[in-house]
């Protein structure tokens, strides 16, 4: 019976019941987004593609029908047996007899026999990979053929499906291993090529956990207004009827189905303007961590904690796996996580979620399709650098070859910034908000001293006295500790630290709490975490110095509201002590802030724009700026042997340059944090993680997930790390008002 044909064992799941799901996930995105696919198509493909995809799917596994697969099946064993074949490759045995019967397709097979041969490991796996075709050719006369009795009704099934007599004439091929060796004709073969592949990734990755359809919006702008203002309402106090939206924030509403570029000044709502650019499925994309976790709350309130999903860190769009044929068994926890966020209508990323697809890293395909049908907004382009905005903007003009759409949102533009999307060749509606003349009203007064000195922790505890309610900003964990434990010596309270090395649990709870106006009375340390997306409004703060954009979004949070006649902005130091931050921008910005018109009155939001745009008129600042561009520029060519665009289409694409680790170190040119849980944050967790099974073990992971802590992966020879799965236990102090106690310099 070919219910003895397993594709699956957690849970258990029989091959025709796998290829079901996935068709029938496949018809979901195609009633949703179907016109969207065609469209980016192309034209002599576009009339068979859904025909095409159908075939990948249905044959894609059949191969996992072979003795060594059911045997390792039957017993969860998750390594390959010795002599065993990848599934993948004895699935292109059943092809040969599909295209005897179907002439019209075998012009582009090769394309066919590619996608599902490599739906698994890569083609730059099987480059390294010791098998031969002998080897395949033995495994299919040993372990197929024995197993063709049970696939009777499987076989029936694609009689059916297909409206074909496949299953009477059906012999294995024991010689295709040509097909694999046609080139992809051009542009067109490529882009088919990107979009079977990634849709199947797609489908198999919803499927396996456990989704009977892909979920989109489904709300009409009416309907969204609606729920913004019920947000704005429960957050300002303002009647719903009296909420009246901005003329900028109207002109993205407008233009929901073109490519927009929105320069607002913090606090103007740019935000809420995005909102309004709506559509089936929106990717929110901001440059950290902790933008996307503040986001994510915000629109967890608006449209539904059910309806918003979060990628970020250990949420990679597609993970690479040490033991990859483990995936054909089970489907783990992280990619349960994974699917479950990646499958909601309104999702929040991080950038190097999505743009590291640049990088071609095993099964970028995805990224690309799991776009397809979407809206893309890129917030706080200001906070990229000159090598990341490069990387964005030739990630767009590969994702504009897929019809996606975007809005990038910034609160400034430097002209060279500027001039770089204008060479690229790129069309946005620009929409800029008025600058309020006024805004949120800033002294600023600057303090020599550093930030930790016994003077200015004076001045701190003094404020706190006077105000009740007091933020500082530091540069570095390790600096924001010191001025904690400084103030805590002296009895402040409450006292309270925000930065990275906390859980996710404990971090998400600070961040509720800091943005309760209600509570967040006393001293908050942090580091830059609060530069943006929290909506928080202090009197009163005391920062580090730092470039121009950093301080003017720290100022942001500072009398956010005009609750207050004027709020107090200390910059303290003279010069950046750390690393964090180029020494030369630091400079001129505490140049321009120390000007006697900047230093006698309160600064309004139009003196602020005008000394960013001082800074950067700056002749060293302008031919910093110029220099990191063009390294961007000469690097990535290095890498591509060609412009990254030009690049994407000439190279095969079947071929990976990185792996999904690789590609976002290059992304960041950092070595990525690694995430343990510290073992006093463990309890039973563990236990009942490997006690637990299916998606009760899922629910267990996604528990665990939220004790983790971030930490740089050199500070591995100073921690008592314990590689366990499925995260590191680490042996420190840790507690939720100080975080991880580690002693690493210049961790942000």
């Amino acid at each position: 019976m070919d219910g003895d044909i397993l594709a699956k064992s957690d849970p258990r799941q029989t091959l025709l019941e796998h290829t079901n799901s996935l068709l029938n996930v496949g018809m979901s995105i195609k009633n949703c987004i179907g016109d969207d696919i065609l469209k980016v198509v192309p034209d002599e493909y576009r009339f068979v593609f859904f025909d095409l995809l159908d075939i990948c799917v249905i044959f894609h596994d059949i191969g996992k029908s072979n003795v060594k697969f059911q045997d390792r099946i039957e017993n969860n064993i998750k390594r390959k047996l010795e002599g065993e074949i990848d599934h993948n490759l004895l699935s292109l045995s059943f092809l040969k007899n599909y295209f005897e019967l179907k002439p019209d397709f075998r012009s582009i097979k090769h394309i066919i026999y590619k996608t599902i041969a490599y739906h698994h490991n890569s083609y730059s796996h099987y480059l390294l990979d010791s098998c031969t075709f002998r080897d395949i050719q033995k495994a299919i006369v040993s372990d197929i053929i024995p197993n063709l009795n049970k696939l009777t009704n499987y076989l029936s099934f694609i009689d059916k499906r297909l409206s074909l007599n496949y299953s009477k004439s059906f012999i294995p091929d024991l010689d295709y291993e040509k097909e694999l060796n046609y080139n992809f004709e051009g542009k067109g073969d490529k882009q088919l090529y990107i979009l079977l592949k990634g849709f199947l990734h797609r489908l198999d990755h919803l499927a396996s956990a456990g989704f009977t359809e892909d979920y989109y919006f489904d709300l009409d702008a009416e309907k969204i207004d609606d729920l913004l203002r019920d947000f704005i309402s429960e957050k300002t106090g303002l009647e719903r009827q009296n909420i009246v939206f901005k003329d900028f924030q109207d002109k993205t509403h407008a233009n929901k189905d073109r490519d927009i570029l929105s320069i607002a000044f913090t606090g103007s709502g740019k935000t809420v303007s995005d909102h309004r650019w709506s559509g089936r499925r929106k990717f929110y994309l901001v440059p950290t961590r902790v933008s996307a976790e503040a986001f994510y709350i915000d629109a967890c309130k608006i449209y539904g904690k059910e309806n918003v999903g979060i990628l970020h860190g250990d949420s990679i769009i597609y993970m690479d796996r040490d033991i990859e044929d483990s995936i054909s068994i089970s489907f783990s926890e992280s990619d349960y996580n994974l699917s479950r966020n990646l499958a909601k209508p309104y999702i929040i990323s991080t950038i190097d979620q999505i743009l590291t697809f640049l990088f071609r890293f095993s099964r970028y395909e995805k990224i690309i399709v799991s776009l397809i049908g979407s809206k893309v907004t890129i917030d706080e382009l200001h906070l990229l650098d000159p090598y990341m905005f490069t990387i964005a903007i030739e990630v767009i003009k590969i994702l504009k070859d897929f019809g996606i759409n975007f809005h990038l949102m910034t609160a400034t533009m430097p002209p060279l910034y500027k001039k770089h999307i204008i060479e690229s060749g790129l069309k946005f509606i620009e929409n800029e908000s008025v600058v309020d003349s006024k805004g949120n009203l800033v002294q600023v007064c600057m303090k020599d001293e550093e930030i930790d000195c016994l003077e200015i922790i004076r001045e701190i505890e003094q404020a706190e006295s006077r105000h009740k309610k007091v933020l500082v900003v530091c540069n570095t964990i390790k600096k924001a500790k010191n001025v904690y434990d400084k103030l805590e010596e002296k009895g402040v309270k409450p006292l309270n630290l925000l930065h990275s090395l906390f859980t996710l649990h404990d971090r998400i709870n600070k961040h509720s709490q800091i943005m309760d106006d209600q509570n967040n009375f006393g001293v908050w340390i942090s580091t830059q975490m609060v530069e943006v997306a929290l909506d928080i409004d202090f009197p009163i703060i005391f920062s580090e110095l730092a470039p121009i954009e950093n301080l003017i979004q720290r100022m942001g949070r500072c009398n956010r509201k005009n609750k207050y006649e004027i709020g107090l902005f200390y910059i303290c130091g003279k010069t950046s002590t750390d690393k964090i931050y180029n020494s030369d921008i630091c400079d001129s910005t505490y140049l321009i802030l120390t000007k006697k018109k900047y230093k006698t009155k309160p600064l309004t939001n139009s003196d602020r724009l005008e000394m960013i745009q001082a800074v950067y008129d700056d002749k060293k600042v302008r031919g910093i700026v110029d220099k990191e561009f063009k390294e961007a520029s000469e690097t990535l060519k290095k890498l591509f042997s060609e412009e990254p665009y030009k690049a994407f289409y000439q190279l095969d694409p079947m071929i990976d340059l990185t792996n999904r680790r690789q590609a976002q170190e290059l992304f960041r040119r950092s070595v990525l944090p690694i995430r343990v849980i510290p073992d006093t944050e463990l309890g039973n967790l563990l236990e009942l993680y490997r006690n637990a099974c299916g998606y009760e073990r899922k629910k267990k992971y996604i528990e665990l997930l939220e004790r983790t802590v971030p930490v740089p992966i050199y500070s591995r020879s100073k921690l008592a790390i314990s590689m366990l799965k499925p995260f590191p236990i680490v042996r420190a102090k840790y507690n939720n008002m100080t975080g991880l106690d580690i002693n690493v310099d210049n961790i942000l």
